[in-house]
């Protein structure tokens, strides 16, 4: 029988050709159209769930109220992770961790700017899964200890075996030994490190500032805690609340609310940044490509519809005959679902083919932290099995049942009539609807083309064209100066500039800041640390005052720039009231503002613009523009 139905499934495609192409290749495209949909929201959800202990993980995160504003913060301060993890409840599991973007390793007469460094203790294993190919966890709580992932260990030794007691020289003149050797992280996590050292390698020698103190919180620093199923987050709240109050005086309390948020809600929730080579996507980004993906299958769905009803007076004859030959009702209805089913799966292995064949594309636009691959995944062939089914049954089921229908002797007499009443009016509802799926998804897409367009258009407020930037090794100050001269004798080059980064870059530095006529009340800002050419190469705006020089180690102020939505902050309206003013940043440096800049763009569109201010603090100097 089944054989028979597959037999009379292809004469049908082959009679009607034209209908067979368009109907497969129609539904292919927007097979391959849903299936990277898939495949983008699959890895979006499923960021972090490779860990054992995705439910019960949470990180501490910080709100601070300054003036009546909410500043958020992923980084808490050293001593609350130290706090919380003498005071908090037996059976709770707290890790601190310190992710840094870069620094320098020296093996044997080869240097190498080695990328995603995290500084972790031993609890970190415990909170987090890490599979260690070469070594054990123990050793994380020995001094000068470093375990490398697989990619890393052959890139450096030639094999993971060959790496292990091998030392790598980290920043000139610390002696790390490798420990061990651990697997890859995986992509879709929001810690993306490549190497981990031991937390007591961690000292005062990373950091131009006391990190150990409850005011300094710096960008890299996380603090986890694992817990039990039966313990609430709310009442482990409470607990650092009163944690905190046992520290510090009321006034600190009052300021810093400290909360949990779940590890599932990390990669998604755009109030607080995230690690380098990590991102955050918000939900709602998630819910439109579904969104859209679900727009695109009912678009498939009707099409195919429409044109399988047009088909149905063409066939009437074919089921009149079969049905004096014996055929039943329900039977028909199986022969009309098995053709569309074939031609189902014929669309599904083109959209398969089209989806490999432009992955690597959409691959390359993502870059390095979104790879989506079509195979080795259960929910891809779940996924694919599901749509099979439900699009067969959906689009198939009506047109199956209407030919089912038939009087044999008026199809064989050719007098079928399809009552225009519900046909047109099913058709026609059918119609409506797939054109006005299309033209919301058509008015989409023009507003996403000119909000890309407004994007590449914007003007930034500064110099972004002719830019080229070059990481530079950190702490290596003297290096970089020289290097910055040698290219400023290149008559090719118009400007050289040694800074933190560009004006809009993910490399910043946020602090508090008092104005020191008025020390009662504490601001925020990003603090950017450039040199003296820094304005002139990306052609910021000056409205008042000059551009800094560069320091000397024995100033004890700082000259400092400030941006004007700073000025509004402090309630200075002209820039020119603020030249002269001093400001106390990072909790002790002074900055007198000699300079006001016109108003950029620090972070990407979607946010405000911040107050910004611009020392020439060379320790953070990690790019050259």
């Amino acid at each position: 029988m089944i054989k028979n139905y597959l037999k009379i499934a292809y004469r049908v495609l082959v009679r009607n050709k034209v209908f067979s192409l368009i109907n497969i290749f129609g539904l292919s495209i927007a097979l391959t159209s849903v299936i990277v949909i898939f495949l983008f929201v699959s890895h979006e959800l499923s960021f972090d769930k490779y860990n054992s202990n995705y439910n019960h993980i949470y990180r501490v995160v910080n709100k601070l109220i300054q003036n009546g504003k909410e500043n958020w913060d992923e980084t808490v301060p050293v001593p609350l992770g130290e706090a919380l993890n003498s005071d908090l409840s037996e059976g709770i599991c707290v890790t601190q961790s310190y992710f840094n973007n870069e620094q320098l390793f020296r093996i044997g007469e080869e240097k190498y700017m080695q990328n995603s460094i995290l500084y972790a203790d031993t609890n970190f294993v415990k909170v987090f899964d890490v599979n260690f190919l070469i070594g054990k966890a123990e050793d994380l709580s020995k001094p000068n200890m470093i375990f490398l992932t697989r990619d890393v260990a052959e890139k450096y030794f030639g094999s993971i075996d060959k790496a292990i007691n091998k030392e790598i020289i980290m920043m000139d003149s610390v002696s790390l030994n490798v420990a061990g050797v651990i697997e890859n992280v995986p992509k879709n996590t929001h810690m993306p490190y490549q190497v981990i050292l031991s937390w007591e390698t961690l000292s005062e020698r990373n950091f131009t500032f006391s990190y150990r103190g409850w005011g300094s919180r710096s960008s890299g620093f996380g603090t986890y805690l694992l817990l039990p199923s039966e313990v609430s987050p709310e009442k482990v709240e409470n607990q650092i609340k009163e944690i905190v109050a046992k520290y510090n005086e009321q006034e600190y309390v009052e300021r810093n609310l400290y909360f949990l948020i779940p590890l599932k809600s990390i990669h998604f929730d755009d109030r607080f940044g995230t690690y380098p080579g990590a991102y955050i996507t918000s939900i709602k980004f998630i819910w439109l490509f579904s969104t859209i993906g679900l727009f695109i299958l009912v678009i498939a769905f009707i099409n195919f519809t429409n044109l399988s009803i047009v088909q149905i007076i063409k066939r009437a004859k074919e089921v009149g005959i079969r049905k004096v030959l014996g055929a039943d009702r329900a039977k028909l209805i199986k022969q009309f679902l098995g053709e569309t089913f074939i031609i189902l799966l014929i669309a599904e292995v083109i959209a398969l083919i089209f989806t490999e064949v432009v992955l690597d594309n959409i691959n390359s636009i993502l870059g390095n932290r979104i790879q989506l691959q079509l195979y080795g995944s259960v929910s891809v062939v779940l996924f694919l099995i599901i749509v099979l089914i439900f699009l067969t049954f959906i689009s198939g089921i009506y047109p199956a049942t209407v030919l089912s229908r038939y009087n044999p002797i008026k199809a064989l007499r050719h007098s079928i009539k399809i009552t225009k009443k519900k046909t047109f009016s099913l058709f026609n509802l059918l119609v409506i609807l797939q054109f006005t799926i299309s033209l919301v998804l058509i008015i989409s897409a023009i507003m996403v083309t000119l909000q890309i367009n407004y994007f590449k258009n914007k003007d930034l407020g500064f110099e972004k064209d002719y830019v080229y930037n070059i990481e530079l090794p950190r702490n290596q100050v003297v290096r970089s100066n020289t290097f910055a001269e040698i290219l400023k004798q290149n008559p090719d080059i118009l400007e050289v500039s040694l800074g933190i980064g560009a004006p809009l870059t993910g490399s910043n530095i946020t602090s508090s800041f008092l104005v020191e006529a008025d020390m009662e009340n504490d601001y925020y800002a990003n603090v950017k640390t450039v040199d003296s050419t820094y304005y002139k190469l990306y052609k910021l705006n000056l409205v008042a005052g000059t551009w800094y020089t560069n320091y000397s180690i024995n100033d004890s102020t700082f000259n400092i720039v400030v941006n004007k939505t700073l000025l509004n902050q402090i309630h200075v309206e002209k820039p020119a009231d603020a030249i002269g003013l001093n400001l106390r940043i990072f909790g002790s440096v002074s900055g007198r503002i000699v300079g006001v800049v016109d108003d950029f763009h620090a972070y990407s569109l979607q946010h405000k613009i911040p107050s910004v201010i611009f020392m020439p603090f060379d320790q953070y100097f990690s790019l050259l523009n």
